[in-house]
């Protein structure tokens, strides 16, 4: 028996009619509409599941990924986090880093100033608090401190 998942958000909506959401196990489609709903993804949920309903679970979260965006995307990740490993946490963080700095980039040549972070996230399509979060990290790690250090302090390290 499939059932539906309601959802309130457009891109989480235009999600659950996607293709691959549409011909789900019940108890793939059960755990998709917790998430759906804001409830968190346990690990012990995953491990229930036969390999086949695994193998579901898993495509249907890294098209979630690579679909929401914004607000949804940060949900959606927050939701599933438990049950993502630290090498997906990784890659999630490193796409993120290069879109944010990549558009940094582009917009400060082409209009001559930095963007704000509201620009940085309609084009990056991620939430101004992940832009946000990146951007605390940036300017708090050794490399940008490195690249903003004084010409003389760089003959002091040396």
């Amino acid at each position: 028996m499939q059932t539906s998942f309601a959802v309130r958000r457009p891109s989480l909506e235009k999600f659950k009619e996607s293709q691959l959401a549409s011909k789900l196990p019940y108890k793939v489609e059960s755990i998709l509409a917790g998430i759906a709903k804001g409830e968190k993804l346990s690990l012990d949920e995953i491990l229930n599941l036969t390999d086949e309903e695994k193998q579901k679970v898993e495509a249907v979260l890294t098209a979630g990924y690579l679909t929401l965006a914004g607000n949804d995307r940060d949900r959606f990740i927050d939701n599933t986090e438990d049950i993502l490993s630290q090498s997906s946490r990784n890659e999630i963080w490193e796409r993120n880093h290069w879109c944010i700095l990549n558009i940094i980039s582009w917009q400060t040549i082409q209009q001559g100033r930095m963007p704000t972070i509201k620009e940085i996230a309609d084009e990056s399509q991620l939430s101004r608090v992940t832009v946000t979060k990146h951007l605390k990290e940036y300017y708090q790690s050794d490399t940008y401190k490195e690249r903003n250090m004084p010409l003389s302090s760089y003959e002091k390290s040396y």
